[in-house]
């Protein structure tokens, strides 16, 4: 251990402890051994810009990934100005983010789709004030004004206003049986009308006298997972009677933002540019093949397998990628795509893959859809050994990161890909690392626990889902029952564990 000595070092340490919840940081300390990440690398990325007036390319954070090393790039390194995401006046009316435009369209087409819903569940156990947590609930509608917002058309465009107060009404359900949970829950997960806010819905359902089931759910057009991180940890402050910091900024002045100051900027059109460049010549279309025909339109029903991995398979990726300099996303997303090339024959994958969206510092306590998605392409060449293709998709996986803010339907519309209700635009599969949990909570002896909900939706043909539990790794394959049969798809998942068998042993 070696204590940070510079105003610089100790700054970083500082960052670092808030992020990763380690203590006693050492100037030689890994960021990524501590438990960083692609996406608290992201936000250490933004802080730093903010705070320090420093912008860090993410593949520096790789390269210089101790306190030391860091602080010498960041001493190294010309400044660059912050601009900070303003108010905006107030109006009747304001765009669309480019996040939202999507998936308004997607609401038009389909307005009784439950598809981009987002239903949290959580057991609450212990002494709960009913009315204490009711009037927590409407303080929470009233802090975040995504919470507050509908969506109409005005002159033939989509736009959103923002209800200066709604009643928030907590539904009660009492006296429930546990066996039916599921049912309730089910019940509980039904279309929103965009025209009408909130677009938040929550009840509580009593199963005991200290056992209760909150129930939550929002439309992806106001809320993402982070926001479901922010509205959980509200609700735990507010409830122990903690004064929350006021918001700098709400949900519509970032939309204002990117619409009249970022899509115009020149590291946004640099970005385009870099995307064209990624995807010129033919597009490669993925061709798994499927157990049913596809259909001319598909729905979203779905299903999942899972499985767990094993504490040995678990060492040994752990030590590739600090061998390698690589994260367990890189790592799984280059296994996926051998995997995918076995199955198809093909060496030209593109893996579709979430970003959290949050890329400028302002936003990290801001509620709102911000997720954009990114077309990962990789190139699986002949002769080369995994740890030289692993090297291949950290490249990938870094400038994509770099180039996140060129939004995934802009992209499309660019390559001139028509929308097509029988297959996804430019992938068919995506690929999710889940790093963002909702944890155990305690609240004045309540406690809140996550309850697993049995999920039957599949916004793609095929999507794998990882999460680490401790020194396992638990996988999930999600499906469209359309498409495949659950034997398919167990049998394939089965395959993937073998892929991660072979590479965790160092080959």
């Amino acid at each position: 251990y070696e204590a940070p000595s510079t105003q610089l070092e100790i700054k970083l340490a500082e960052i670092w402890q808030e992020l990763l919840g380690v203590e006693n940081i050492s100037v030689n300390d890994d960021f990524f051994d501590l438990g960083g990440h692609s996406l608290t690398a992201n936000i250490m990325v933004a802080r730093l810009h903010k705070e320090l007036s420093v912008e860090v390319p993410m593949k520096e954070v790789f390269k210089n990934s101790t306190v030391r090393e860091l602080a010498g790039y960041i001493q190294r390194s010309s400044g660059s100005e912050f601009e900070s995401i303003n108010k905006t006046e107030l109006r009747e009316y304001y765009p669309l983010s480019a996040a939202q435009k999507r998936l308004f369209s997607l609401y038009e087409l389909d307005r009784e789709s439950t598809s981009y819903n987002m239903p949290m569940v959580m057991y609450l156990e212990g002494n709960l004030d009913r009315e204490r947590f009711e009037a927590v609930m409407q303080k929470v509608v009233e802090r975040h004004e995504a919470l507050r917002t509908m969506f109409i058309i005005v002159e033939d465009v989509p736009v959103q206003k923002v209800e200066q107060s709604v009643a928030f009404n907590l539904e009660f359900i009492d006296n429930a049986d546990e066996d039916k949970i599921n049912d309730i829950v089910v019940k509980f997960i039904r279309p929103f009308d965009l025209g009408k806010a909130p677009l938040i819905r929550a009840a509580l359902v009593c199963l005991g006298r200290e056992r209760h089931l909150l129930l939550v759910d929002m439309h992806h057009i106001i809320s993402d997972g982070t926001s479901i991180d922010i509205i959980f940890n509200d609700i735990a402050g507010l409830y122990k009677g903690a004064t929350l910091e006021p918001l700098a900024i709400q949900y519509k002045d970032y939309a204002v933002w990117q619409q009249e100051r970022y899509i115009n900027s020149e590291k946004y059109i640099k970005q385009k540019a870099y995307w064209k460049k990624v995807f010129t010549g033919d597009i490669p279309e993925l061709g798994l093949i499927t157990d049913y025909p596809r259909p001319l339109v598909l729905s979203n029903d779905g299903d999942r397998v899972g499985c767990s991995v094993g504490r040995e398979i678990m060492q040994g990726l752990r030590k590739l990628t600090a061998e390698t300099g690589t994260t367990l996303f890189m790592a799984l997303l280059a296994a996926y795509n051998v995997l995918l090339s076995k199955y198809t024959r093909k060496s030209d994958i593109v893996v579709g893959a979430a970003m959290a969206g949050r890329s400028h510092a302002d936003l990290e306590k801001v509620v709102g859809m911000f997720v954009n998605t990114l077309a990962l392409r990789n190139h699986i060449t002949a002769g080369k050994t995994f740890k030289e293709f692993l090297n291949d998709v950290k490249t990938t996986t870094l400038e994509a990161i770099e180039n996140q803010d060129y939004q995934f339907d802009e992209l499309v519309k660019m390559l001139g890909i028509r929308w097509d209700l029988g297959r996804n635009p430019l992938f068919d599969t995506m690929f999710t690392l889940q790093n963002i949990e909702i944890k155990d909570i305690e609240i004045d002896g309540l406690k809140f626990k996550p309850y697993e909900m049995d999920n039957r939706i599949a916004k793609f043909d095929i999507a794998l889902f990882a999460s680490e539990n401790g020194d396992d790794l638990y996988l999930e394959m999600e499906y469209r029952t359309q498409l495949y049969k659950r034997e398919t798809i167990k049998r394939m998942l089965g395959h993937f564990v073998d892929v991660l068998k072979v590479i965790s042993k160092g080959v």
